[in-house]
């Protein structure tokens, strides 16, 4: 056996121990890599006023996670608080109005004691569920957490030494500078535009829902407005698992009007504000395909799990990319 060869078999084992190795924490990692780019010009901004790069990257992810962990603590609690204001309203609902109706009608449902029951069969299955599931819920949340660990811990020395990495990795491609510098371009473009549009989206459509209802008299509106903004991620589906059941919950409350302006606000005002958003500031700022977005985010969260939503439209962006780079390479011959 030849030097080449006993150095390829043994590169070749190493890559597949390194990558059962790091194989957990993949989706961890490349979200790190993600909002490195995102917060890269900070970091470089805190870096020209200190000079001092370790301590530049330790700032730029300290500010970082005060950015994450501030308004996520203060939106937990407030989901929290007005998530059991919901189910105990949901528990005093009285359909006894509605139970009168029908029974007028010589219709008799007991809407009113079915959904008393309900409520109380849900309850104590929740209860049952965490019960029994304590265990998995609770290696979930410490996943969850040494993943976010992982996630700043490679994004500081990421920040540090991001820029030796990429040089390291273009010196191993063996492409033309002039279409490496133009894959990194777009790939830079892509992260920040992608991310950006996404966090300004559902940002935008959460206060938007938030606003619409208040205005058409829902109670809890922050509790709905929040549960908005985290399906807005989602594609297709988004907002209207939110507002289409809180409109049909107000109309069958005796509020008709109420829940028909509620339904015409969230179709032509909240799910546009997502289109109007999404479309100005992805396109803007990275110049993707709508198509690559939504098919990518679909398939990535189906992968991926929820990071796949940015990593995803990543993905095939970056094979475009590849194919118009292929394609100038062949017009070269």
């Amino acid at each position: 056996m030849n030097e080449d060869r006993f150095v390829l078999i043994l590169l070749g084992i190493l890559a597949i121990l390194t990558f059962l190795i790091i194989q957990p924490f993949i989706t961890y990692i490349l979200f790190s890599v993600v909002l490195t780019v995102v917060v890269y010009p900070v970091y470089k901004k805190i870096e020209s006023k200190i000079n001092y790069k370790i301590i530049s990257a330790l700032l730029t992810v300290i500010l970082v996670l005060l950015l994450i962990v501030i308004p996520l603590t203060y939106l937990t609690v407030v989901f929290i608080g007005q998530a059991r204001d919901v189910i105990s309203g949901v528990g005093n609902l009285d359909l006894h109005w509605l139970d009168a109706r029908l029974q007028s009608l010589g219709i008799d449902l007991k809407v009113t004691q079915n959904l008393n029951t309900w409520i109380f069969g849900l309850t104590e299955l929740v209860k049952a569920n965490i019960v029994n599931n304590a265990v998995i819920y609770t290696t979930t949340v410490f996943n969850f957490f040494t993943g976010m660990a992982v996630v700043f811990f490679v994004m500081f020395y990421l920040l540090i030494d991001g820029k030796m990495i990429m040089k390291e990795i273009n010196n191993h491609i063996p492409l033309k500078e002039k279409y490496k510098s133009y894959l990194n371009d777009r790939i830079y473009k892509s992260i920040q535009g992608l991310f950006i549009g996404l966090l300004l989206t559902s940002l935008g459509q959460g206060v938007v829902a938030g606003i619409g209802f208040y205005l058409f008299g829902i109670s809890n509106p922050v509790f709905w407005g929040f549960i908005t903004m985290l399906v807005s991620l989602l594609p297709f589906i988004g907002s209207p698992i939110v507002y289409i059941p809180l409109s049909i919950f107000s109309a069958v409350e005796g509020n008709l009007f109420q829940g028909i302006g509620l339904l015409a606000y969230g179709i032509f005002v909240i799910s546009n504000s997502d289109n109007l958003i999404r479309a100005y500031v992805v396109k803007i700022n990275s110049n993707m395909h709508s198509l690559s977005v939504i098919l990518g985010a679909i398939g990535g969260v189906s992968l991926l799990g929820f990071s796949g939503i940015v990593i995803g439209p990543l993905v095939l962006e970056l094979f475009s990319d590849l194919l118009r780079v292929y394609n100038m390479m062949g017009k070269k011959r």
